[in-house]
């Protein structure tokens, strides 16, 4: 069935993996890009073959539910994203910030703050009811990176870190997800 407009911007399309939607392009890309630990077997041998070459596309738009959410990376992996089209706002912190992060879930790399108390995160200065409600995230001080990628510019979220990152318009972003070892 087809879908309207209000409905297709409240469809959040992410970790839509190149190799399926677009097999001849992964090729393609592989060489492009830095080595990648993921593709050796020697190395990493219980991996699921989608992260070989684990290459994404993240499809969005603000009225997508439960988007933005707090998070880090599986697999302890790099990401580089690059903006296809429209403008990201993007919520970085470090990992020596976890502890006051929130984390939740069998892994702990999600993090349980409410999406409107994470919205606020984007902010210049966390308001005094998000610290009301999350006392631990005032210990973050100024680790706290926000910023703006727009078309044809890349982020690089380092190993480990946590992010969130939301869509100022439709938009459309590459991935690609990389582990060097963790030293690196």
């Amino acid at each position: 069935p087809k879908m309207s407009p209000s409905e297709l911007r409240r469809k959040y399309l992410r970790n839509l993996q190149l190799h399926d939607w677009f097999p001849a392009l992964t090729p393609r890309l592989s060489p492009l890009l830095a080595p990648n630990l993921l593709k050796d077997e020697t190395a990493v041998p219980r991996c699921p073959n989608a992260w070989r070459d684990w290459f994404e596309l993240f499809v969005s738009h603000p009225e997508c539910p439960g988007f933005p959410f707090l998070h880090r990376d599986a697999c302890h992996v790099h990401a580089a994203a690059t903006q296809i089209v429209g403008v990201k706002r993007w919520l970085l912190f470090p990992p020596e910030t976890a502890p006051f992060l929130y984390a939740s879930g069998p892994t702990g790399s999600r993090s349980s703050i409410k999406r409107e108390f994470l919205e606020t995160l984007f902010e210049p200065a966390i308001p005094l009811r998000t610290i009301h409600e999350y006392p631990l995230i005032a210990n973050v001080g100024a680790s706290r990176i926000v910023c703006d990628v727009g078309p044809h510019e890349t982020i690089v979220v380092p190993a480990d870190w946590w992010h969130a990152a939301r869509a100022a318009d439709a938009d459309a972003v590459f991935d690609e997800n990389e582990t060097r070892g963790r030293d690196k």
